[in-house]
């Protein structure tokens, strides 16, 4: 097979995968412990948070080599808490796929498998985060480390999906490169995972000052 055929059928898996974890959670509320966000509310606003953190990723140059995170943690985790699972994994993947075809052009095959990257680690969220809370209905200490979790996750699920298509589409190991940004995604995960729990407290308990989140995301840039 090809490269490209054997991203093709790794593409397919993914969506089998994420349709069937959309099914597990499908007829699941929102977590109950969370104020309501109407899906008139909650649709246009995770999508418009999720195709931001695709556009406007960060970039740094560490020891001569070029490195990117997003925030997308942050729109993942106001999901969990506060809106429809089917709505936050259809947000993550709509929203993810339409940046990367506007903004970077991206050819079909590799459109079609990040998008199942966004479907698949969103669900992977919303599973680990429900099966961890069980029945708590409280934002407490553990549900917002339970969140962490799950963010954890579900960048654990993107990160070992793109080396994947590293391996299948160059057909060779580059282990030094490959460690070198494995490292620095778990290194800027936890940062992000930090921010995103931060921005759930303070939503949760001073929603008027929600803004403020806004300003250390900012200074990143």
């Amino acid at each position: 097979m090809t490269p490209s055929q054997k991203i093709a059928v790794c593409t397919g898996l993914l969506w089998a995968a994420a349709a069937g974890g959309m099914v597990m959670v499908a007829g699941q509320e929102r977590w109950l412990a969370s104020p309501e966000w109407s899906l008139w509310l909650a649709a246009p606003l995770l999508v418009l948070l999720f195709g931001l953190a695709e556009v406007f990723v960060v970039h740094l140059h560490l020891r001569g080599d070029a490195h990117t995170f997003s925030m997308i943690e942050i729109p993942l985790i106001l999901g969990l808490f506060y809106v429809d699972p089917v709505v936050v994994i259809t947000a993550h993947a709509a929203a993810g796929a339409g940046a990367l075809y506007l903004h970077r052009r991206q050819p079909w095959l590799k459109l079609a498998f990040y998008a199942g990257v966004f479907a698949l680690s969103a669900t992977v969220a919303v599973i680990v985060f429900r099966l961890l809370v069980g029945g708590e209905a409280e934002l407490t200490t553990s549900t917002l480390l339970y969140s962490g979790v799950a963010l954890a996750a579900a960048n654990f699920v993107s990160l070992g999906l793109i080396v994947v298509v590293i391996l299948l589409s160059t057909g060779r190991r580059q282990s030094d490169e490959m460690r070198a940004g494995i490292q620095f995604g778990i290194l800027t995960n936890l940062f992000t995972i930090s921010l995103a729990i931060i921005a759930v407290i303070v939503v949760d308990s001073h929603p008027a000052l929600s803004w403020l989140v806004a300003v250390p995301i900012g200074g990143i840039y």
